[in-house]
């Protein structure tokens, strides 16, 4: 054995010597006691010495702890002060910001809440919708119940409209001060019983008990509860015009969307204003009107009012990034001033002719699996053409079909694909992993699919191609495109991607 460290070799051999019998170890432990003194001394030195490192750690700790407990209570007491500095922040900024919007917004029309769907920006569209949809049906409604003119017609539209207007603002005028006056009635009320407690005399003073805060509160009040106030308004209107609730259902309508949009701009603040005043003859201004019919220089009559947002406010339009100019006026043309003939609209180009505008407009075009119902006879005028479009017509499955988006006709599809057209349908049935839904849409058995793809260790593939094989062996003559091309839709694929052979 080679030599080692003395002092090593006497550890080993004690260890040794533990691992004997007590006698063994006994007879031997007496020449190597000291050994053993020395080795408890050491360690006994050592617990001394660490003993006293736990007691310097363990106070070290306790004054740590103490310490963090200070810091925390001096982190709680900075916090409560920020806590009551922050709350004293927010009601201060809370009554400026009050007060910076009472003044601000109080009769500004030009500051709006962005929030409220019934400011003068969404009105303006209100008022644009109301032409585009309700006035049109009601001037067709007019057009075949009543011997008019077209002219007529538009005014007695116009005049429904002005009708409305003046019974919204008289109404909206009314009703504010009378929610008004209950509230000044109110606070005098206690105004007054309180200063006769305590002085024994009544205190007349002029100053207004309502400040502009409290004015601009009830306003919003107002508009806020607009919904229920229009109901109440058509009622009222229809009751004081009894001629009008005659009229037909598209008229009705028509009424109905003009009381809103007054209503809903009489309670602005300040109330949005209309302008009609166009003078037959006048100059047409470009930035102000829109042509209706014609085309010239010379105001003919008007058909639909300038929105403002006050009375002497700006014109709603595109430059404030509102919408289109709500302005139309017919035109008369003079000797001088050469017409542009009036447009047709082609029933086979697809149009109609939209009459508040005065030009054609493209017809809706036919999804997939409807067709062009070529068939339907639709108006024609003389001078403007479709006044109508043709509707579209859904194709019957198994029978015709039409995979794209336009204005085509459903095709018969008799034709039974062939294999070259069923491997272009493969790659988008296995990407999309749809073999097996498409499989039972045809009507292939699951137990076929199953027995397919085993065959074909498992490649979605040629699966696919072999499950469209086997569709077309079972069905025969009845396994055609425009089965095919159905049942590619219904499993969510598109069925254009189903390609003729050129």
């Amino acid at each position: 054995m080679p030599k080692g460290n003395s002092k090593t070799n006497k550890r080993l051999d004690l260890f040794e010597l533990f691992r004997c019998g007590p006698e063994v170890t006994e007879g031997k432990m007496k020449p190597n006691k000291h050994i053993f003194n020395q080795i408890l001394n050491r360690r006994d030195e050592q617990l001394h010495h660490f003993n006293n490192e736990y007691k310097k750690l363990n106070e070290e700790v306790m004054n740590l702890r103490m310490e963090l407990g200070r810091e925390k209570e001096k982190c709680k007491k900075l916090e409560d002060s920020n806590k009551h500095l922050a709350e004293d922040r927010d009601q201060f900024k809370d009554r400026f910001s009050k007060l910076a919007e009472t003044k601000l917004t109080a009769g500004n029309a030009h500051i709006q809440d962005l929030s409220d769907m019934n400011r003068p920006q969404k009105l303006g569209e209100k008022l644009s919708e109301l032409y585009d949809n309700e006035w049109t049906d009601a001037f067709e409604d007019l057009r075949d119940t009543e011997n008019l003119d077209e002219k007529s017609i538009v005014q007695k539209l116009l005049e429904i409209f002005k009708t409305c207007v003046s019974f919204c603002q008289l109404n909206a005028e009314q009703q504010e001060m009378s929610i008004m006056e209950s509230v000044r009635k109110s606070l005098d009320f206690s105004w007054t019983e309180k200063s006769e407690l305590c002085n024994g005399s009544l205190e007349d003073s002029n100053q207004d008990i309502l400040s502009p805060r409290d004015t601009k509160i009830l306003k919003d009040l107002l508009k806020t509860k607009a919904g229920v106030s229009v109901s109440h308004v058509k009622k009222m209107f229809l009751a004081e015009n009894p001629n009008y609730a005659a009229l037909g259902e598209n008229v009705q309508a028509f009424i109905n969307g003009c009381l809103e949009v007054c209503w809903l701009s009489a309670i602005q603040d300040p109330p949005l204003a209309f302008d009609w005043n166009f003078p037959e003859g006048s100059d047409v201004a470009d930035k102000v009107v829109k042509l209706f019919t014609k085309s010239g220089t010379k105001v003919d009559f008007v058909v639909w009012p300038v929105m403002k947002l006050h009375v002497d406010g700006d014109i709603l339009s595109k430059g404030m990034g509102f919408p289109p100019v709500l302005v139309l006026l017919s035109v008369a043309v003079t000797a001088t001033v050469a017409a542009d003939p009036p447009v047709y609209c082609q029933v086979d180009n697809n149009e109609y002719y939209m009459r508040q505008w005065g030009q054609c407009k493209a017809c809706d075009r036919c999804p997939y699996g409807f067709g062009l119902n070529s068939k339907i006879s639709v108006d024609v005028d003389p001078v403007y053409g479709a006044l109508k479009c043709r509707g579209c017509l859904k194709c019957t499955e198994g029978e015709t079909f039409k995979s794209t988006i336009g204005y085509e006709e459903c095709q018969r599809s008799q034709e039974v694909p062939s294999e070259r057209e069923l491997q272009g349908l493969c790659d988008s049935i296995a990407d999309n992993n749809k073999y097996a839904r498409l499989g039972r849409e045809l009507g292939v058995k699951d137990n076929d699919i199953q027995r397919i793809k085993e065959e074909q260790n498992s490649d979605l593939l040629e699966t696919s191609f072999q499950t469209l094989k086997r569709w077309r062996e079972m069905k025969g003559k009845g396994a055609t495109k425009g089965v095919l091309r159905q049942a590619l839709r219904n499993v969510g694929l598109p069925a254009d991607i189903l390609k003729d052979d050129p």
